[in-house]
């Protein structure tokens, strides 16, 4: 992951010699003692490495100045004497986006269904069953702070879909989507998300004006990753060994659940569709702890995490209808306020991988704490074919977010007999 200095924008923690970092240790076993684990100040990966490191790993609980027969060769270069003093380290974690929202081509299939009043559309025979797949493509931009790196990311998803129209109110079907994303840090490093999963949905309309849809859905990951990970020891401003710097890589797999409610309410004034719609989307993500594999002696290993993401979204959605030899065609726009009540900034457990001692030291990190408020605005065409057939396109982007810009296109086919 991306190398550089500890706390941008910050000062560094430092520790200036053996009784100030047993004397510091002290104090914070003291408050947390007190206090719980809430006295703890949040800090990265590179500085919590950074306070195990320096001053000959005194915080790790290394024999000082000896070789410890459980650590591997790289740790030990580092807490053997001579004395070493302190040190910047360079290699935070970073993690994937984590936008919570229907399974690409569901959301799109349940906007289709309200579609517009419009006489227009009357003479279409829809029929009771429904197959549809979708391609989407997306674009992702970290912007990176103190407790995780900037990064790039591109995503490919397809999603095949079926429904069943029971009555002219209720819809019930099932999806399954395949995707991957690939991302790169922008120190070095980069990891590729597999993802393969399914949704189920069900939508009742019992009038023309009332909307509800409910979706859930569940998708197994596979997390392959490398971050650039290094430490920088400096005695009197100088080196006292080479610089530690090379690329740690693990993967593991995670397990993700989600579930939206949403619901609305429309108008058809003519040709058009309009009105204020509101939803709630709940994911949980359960990711496997896992090793890295490197030469640097500062490769992790890292506990089991679980991430909770709540959000409400409250926006507005308008269509419109116009007839033409070819078709009908559906231009919509929408556009959504979203809050995030969870996803709270987390605390992940880790030791060094090559700590081999029955119970090794174990420090924490934290990760960013989420954009709480932002907007996303969508547009789209939709296009119903006299023979059963449809086609539609939807634009998405991220407003306002301090963490994230993200850009999602998608293509989409529907038929029904």
């Amino acid at each position: 992951m991306n190398r550089f200095q500890l706390g941008r924008g910050n000062p560094p923690y430092r520790l200036t010699s053996i009784k100030t970092s047993l004397v510091v240790s002290a104090a914070l076993l003291l408050l947390g003692t007190v206090f719980g684990e809430r006295a703890y100040a949040a800090q990265s990966l590179d500085e919590a490495v950074q306070i195990q490191l320096d001053d000959n790993c005194v915080v790790l609980n290394a024999p000082f100045g000896d070789t410890n027969p459980a650590f591997g060769q790289q740790l030990n270069a580092i807490c053997e004497s001579p004395p070493t003093g302190t040190g910047t380290a360079g290699g935070n974690a970073a993690s994937v986006s984590q936008a919570v929202t229907a399974p690409p081509g569901v959301k799109e299939r349940l906007d289709e269904r309200r579609g517009s009043d419009d006489e227009s559309l009357a003479t279409y025979d829809r029929g009771n069953i429904g197959l549809w797949f979708t391609g989407t493509y997306e674009k992702t931009d970290h912007k990176g702070n103190r407790f995780e790196d900037a990064y790039d990311s591109n995503t490919g998803k397809l999603t095949v879909g079926a429904d069943y129209s029971f009555t002219p109110a209720l819809l019930a079907g099932g999806a399954v989507q395949h995707g991957r994303e690939n991302g790169d840090f922008s120190g070095g490093g980069d990891f590729t998300v597999d993802s393969i999963g399914g949704a189920i949905y069900l939508s009742y309309v019992p009038n023309a004006n009332v909307f509800v849809d409910i979706v859930g859905g569940y998708a197994r990951k596979k997390i392959d990753q490398t971050r650039i990970a290094s430490y920088d020891n400096v005695r009197a401003g100088a080196p006292v060994f080479p610089t530690v710097n090379g690329p740690e890589s693990a993967n593991y797999y995670g397990n993700e659940y989600t579930a939206n409610l949403s619901t609305g309410y429309l108008f058809h004034p003519g040709r058009f569709t309009v009105g204020p719609r509101a939803s709630v989307r709940y994911k949980r993500t359960d990711l496997d702890s896992y090793t890295e594999s490197g030469s640097t002696g500062i490769g992790l290993r890292v506990g089991e995490q679980e991430i909770e993401s709540l959000k409400s979204v409250v926006g507005i959605f308008t269509s419109a209808a116009f007839s033409s030899s070819v078709g009908v065609f559906v231009p919509q726009i929408s556009f959504d306020y979203i809050h995030e009540f969870k996803n709270d900034q987390r605390t992940i457990s880790a030791s060094f991988a090559q700590d081999g001692r029955a119970t090794p030291t174990v420090f924490t990190y934290n990760t960013q704490t989420p954009d709480r408020d932002y907007f996303e605005a969508g547009i789209g065409l939709n296009v119903v074919f006299p023979n059963n057939w449809q086609a539609f396109i939807n634009f998405q982007s991220y407003i306002e977010n301090s963490n994230y810009d993200k850009y999602t296109a998608e293509v989409g086919f529907r038929t029904t007999f």
